[in-house]
């Protein structure tokens, strides 16, 4: 259902994607450009900490960068471009190096390792630096019509909501207004920039509308064909967890978004039958073919699975268990997201008073879902506080533990009041504990041999963009494999 309303929606769309459309879409980004500083950045990749400190004493030693990337770098693709990496805004270095690799001078190596999720940690080389300029139209045409494309499927299914006579009601029993794409986009943009100001008293009550929902609670009616309740979005809500609970977003807007996600499915998927999408043939092969990938991959899962040994799984055990950084604590913290700077004040007052936390979360805490866990984050490596805000790691790791911070965080969008329970060395998990996890890993690591053999049973053969012959042996090859392998899009 969801590739034939893809393929309806850009269907819909493309006639009105001319020259004159893309270049009004461009001239909008450009205008909304935020410049940044940008870091040309090059990488010597290895496996462990270990290993990079070596690299790192090998460069105190005076050993030239480039040399030290044809000897120990793991990433041999990215050395016939001397292992650039490219350019990266301010915004997207990683946040516990990001200082440290600001204040790096173009020639030199950052003096730190930085840690690479799945690949390992790369010694990072600062080629040079510049102020971000909008891409030329022409560099990025395709990515300017994917946008327009999507801007015109909102529309398309705002005419949809018109023709199959579409309610939408907010919690309070009140019709939603219809709002165009540009004010719905202005809407999201205007929330996630909501920080200390904290939270307007009108999102504060509508929050509590929503917690006071009843089941039967009617959230939209499609003309006399359907209606639509609580039920049916909490529903739709927990089968798409990834797609609404994200950090930050509040329980009114989760409810919104969800709800016009669910109606939007609706009539589109109406429109596709009544049109009889299904039965092009151009969008059946397409399907046919969707339809063949995710089975080819769920076939190549179960073929790497079948393969994996007991004694595999240990020694992945034992290599992500000597990858753990025993100097560095994990830290627990507790937190009471709160609505306004004026909240996290007195909930701090109350807490160095001697409150109880239960008591203080009780009266102050404005999300229920962490109300729900008591505010326990459980323990967290310094990894892990640094995804969610280089602030609250910086915060909570130079703290003793019992206690508050004299200040709230805000950590994507929320505002938190945050207690420091405990401090401790980082424990071993459990083999047991982590058994599945690590066999998920090795599947995955596997399918890329599995799809070599059976390219080598049917006599197949691949071809780069030249017209050369892929050795199915080659790293690189390995490499596409490796990504393709983490969803179904392998044919």
């Amino acid at each position: 259902d969801r590739i034939l309303q893809q393929y309806y929606l850009e269907e819909q769309g493309k006639p009105r994607v001319t020259p004159e459309a893309i270049q009004e879409q461009y001239a909008k980004l450009v205008k909304s450009f935020v410049v940044e500083e940008e870091f040309g950045l090059s990488h010597i990749l290895v496996e462990t900490k270990d290993d990079a400190e070596k690299v790192l004493e090998k460069l105190e030693k005076g050993m030239s960068f480039t040399e030290l990337q044809n000897i120990h770098s793991k990433d041999r693709n990215g050395l016939g471009r001397k292992a650039s990496l490219g350019y990266f805004r301010e915004s997207q270095l990683p946040a516990a190096e990001s200082s440290t690799i600001k204040n790096t001078t173009v020639g030199s190596y950052v003096k730190v390792p930085v840690f690479i999720p799945n690949m390992g940690f790369s010694i990072l080389f600062v080629d040079d630096k510049r102020k971000s300029a909008p891409a030329p139209l022409d560099k990025v045409k395709t990515r300017v019509r994917g946008i327009l494309l999507t801007r015109l499927a909102l529309q398309h299914v705002s005419e949809l909501y018109k023709k199959y006579g579409v309610i939408l009601y907010s919690p309070d029993g009140t019709e939603l207004p219809t709002k165009s794409v540009d004010e719905r986009l202005d809407e999201l943009k205007a929330k996630k920039e909501q920080t200390n100001e904290g939270v307007p008293e009108d999102d504060k009550k509508n929050d509590e509308l929503v917690r006071k929902l009843k089941d039967d609670t009617v959230l939209a009616k499609i003309g006399d064909k359907m209606t639509v309740t609580f039920t049916d979005i909490a529903a739709f809500i927990k089968e798409n967890v990834n797609m609404f609970r994200s950090p930050g977003v509040r329980e009114y807007d989760m409810l919104l978004a969800a709800l016009e996600e669910y109606v939007s499915r609706i009539v589109v998927k109406w429109e596709v039958a009544k049109l009889g999408v299904a039965a092009r043939p151009q969008i059946k092969a397409k399907v046919d073919e969707a339809k063949r990938s995710y089975v080819a991959h769920e076939m190549l899962m179960d073929l790497a699975d079948k393969g994996i040994t007991e004694d595999e799984i240990r020694t992945k055990y034992d290599q992500v268990v000597s990858g753990i950084d025993r100097s560095k604590p994990e830290i627990r913290i507790r937190v009471i997201p709160v609505s306004s700077a004026d909240d996290g004040k007195k909930a701090i007052n109350e807490l160095k008073a001697g409150k109880d936390f239960d008591i203080v979360m009780e009266k102050y805490c404005s999300d229920q879902r962490f109300k729900d866990r008591k505010g326990d984050m459980g323990y967290l490596n310094e990894q892990q506080l640094t995804m969610l805000s280089s602030e609250l790691s910086k915060a909570v790791l130079s703290a003793a533990k019992a206690t508050i911070l004299l200040t709230p965080v805000v950590v994507n969008g929320q505002m938190l009041v945050v207690r420091v329970e405990d401090k401790r060395q980082p424990e071993i998990p459990p083999y047991q504990q982590v058994k599945q996890t690590l066999r998920t890993r090795i599947v995955q690591e596997k399918m890329i041999k599995v799809t070599q053999d059976k390219y080598k049973e049917a006599n197949g053969i691949a071809y780069d963009l030249a017209g050369n012959v892929i050795d199915l042996a080659d790293e690189r090859w390995a490499e596409t494999m490796s990504r393709t392998a983490q969803g179904p899009a392998m044919g």
